[in-house]
């Protein structure tokens, strides 16, 4: 009977192992699913941060295909615009606080720009070693190209806005324009302000 239950207990003990492994090869071919069919565009970076993984919306906002990007910076995705003191103030605060979240600007394979918001953040172990880095990042270009628009819009508003209030404040202003004029009599001064009221007034 000892042996029994010994074996029984084994039995036990590989079916919960079996039950994990299954379990986790569903998790992680969930996760790989919904990373893939994610639109958001994923990358994957391991500790010294050269690239190990991009998802397929990666690869088909950037022109970049995997085999393009493993085993490089990202630094080659960031465009010109942005200076090196940037690009390394973002690596240093995932450094010190394992979460980075903005804009940035990222430059396709065929040289276009593309604008994103963008979360880097850091994967640790239990122990709290760092073994990866990982950045999600959704494209606004289209949001970032209206705020252009709407702040080119009001510009104009302000500028119409503000010529239009100093012709008002000069038709309430009596501005007189006196035109000098002869006539037989004498030499007269005519005074006319902007309201359309005038005045004549005789020069001697």
């Amino acid at each position: 009977r000892s042996t029994e239950r010994s074996a029984s207990g084994a039995s036990d003990v590989y079916k919960r192992q079996i039950t994990d492994t299954l379990r986790s090869e569903e998790e992680q071919r969930l996760l790989t699913g919904a990373i893939n069919s994610a639109a958001e565009s994923i990358i994957v970076m391991n500790r010294d941060g050269l690239i190990e993984y991009v998802n397929p919306a990666f690869e088909e906002r950037t022109g970049y295909s995997r085999t393009d990007i493993n085993g490089k910076n990202p630094r080659i995705l960031v465009a010109a615009l942005q200076d090196d003191a940037r690009y390394e103030g973002i690596a240093q605060t995932v450094l010190d606080k394992g979460l980075w979240r903005g804009r940035l600007v990222v430059r396709c394979k065929d040289g276009a720009l593309v604008h994103e918001y963008s979360t880097i953040s850091s994967i640790k172990t239990e122990t709290g070693k760092v073994t990866h880095y990982v950045g999600v990042s959704r494209d606004i270009t289209r949001e970032v190209e209206l705020e252009e628009q709407v702040q080119q819009v009001w510009k104009m508003e302000t500028l119409a806005t503000f010529a239009g209030g100093i012709a008002h404040d000069l038709n309430n202003t009596l501005a007189i324009i006196c035109l000098l004029y002869t006539s037989d009599a004498a030499d007269d001064l005519l005074c006319v302000d902007l309201g359309g009221r005038r005045t004549i007034k005789q020069k001697h």
